[in-house]
């Protein structure tokens, strides 16, 4: 069961560096993540409040995916090193 968690983590922090780099954030989005926990656990807990409102423009699961990549470290991490390995490759 946490094998395939890990894996649908992995599926969507891939889905979502790449949505990210094609909307031309990945510099803002690396620079809050690299500001470290705080941003991260804030970033969480504001997905999970504004979660009712979002959820009228985005679908409910993907707000709820991106807040356990914010609570996870090892998941920010990862989408760290994707978003700065993307931009590495545009140089």
């Amino acid at each position: 069961m946490e094998e395939l968690r890990a894996q649908e983590m992995g599926e969507f922090i891939e889905k979502l560096a790449t949505a990210v780099r094609r909307r031309g954030w990945q510099t803002p989005v690396a620079i809050l993540l690299a500001g470290g926990p705080p941003f991260h656990f804030l970033g969480e807990q504001v997905l999970w409040v504004t979660q009712p409102a979002l959820s009228l423009f985005i679908p409910s699961h993907l707000v709820r995916q991106l807040a356990q990549v914010l609570a996870e470290p090892t998941a920010v991490r990862a989408l760290l090193v994707r978003l700065n390995a993307e931009e590495a490759e545009q140089a």
